[in-house]
């Protein structure tokens, strides 16, 4: 019979969008997160590589790259769990919420593919798809609804010099 795992209690309550939450209209994201995000995804480009983004609001304040476990990471990825426990703890110890989540697709557009709607948990967040293909990046926003993905805002901002 297999263990079964055990649950931390002391885990944080991540908030989402979810949560009571107005839903998005847009997501904000400064220039310099978007490129990290586009950077991270091109590291790897052979897979579909994953993250969150924390923030409040509207507006993505971090990104928190976590590696893709899928058994074919080729074709869809799977948040590694121990990454997303330690960006969520992190996320709540500066009171951020979970604003969205981030993958590449390697050889495919940035829109929301049939996988990604079939394997999609977080109504209300934004999904960040960065597409890949023909050596090309480009980087497009969607909200899960609960049911599919609408097409979201995706500003992209400069922030001041200081």
């Amino acid at each position: 019979m297999p263990r079964m795992p055990t649950i931390d209690n002391n885990l944080p309550k991540i908030v989402t969008r979810v949560d009571g939450l107005d839903s998005l209209e847009r997501l904000v994201i400064s220039r310099v997160m978007l490129v990290e995000i586009e950077h991270y995804c091109v590291s790897d480009p052979l897979v579909e590589t994953c993250g969150l983004i924390g923030g409040m609001g509207e507006i993505a304040h971090t990104f928190y790259p976590t590696k893709n476990i899928a058994n074919d990471p080729q074709h869809g990825y799977l948040v590694d769990p121990e990454d997303q426990i330690s960006a969520f703890r992190t996320m709540a110890q500066r009171r951020e919420e979970m604003l969205g989540i981030v993958h590449s697709h390697p050889n495919s557009g940035a829109q929301p593919s049939a996988t990604d709607l079939a394997q999609a948990a977080y109504p209300g967040v934004a999904y960040l798809i960065v597409s890949l293909r023909d050596d090309a990046v480009l980087s497009e926003a969607y909200l899960f609804t609960g049911r599919n993905f609408e097409k979201l805002a995706l500003e992209v901002v400069d922030l001041p010099k200081c």
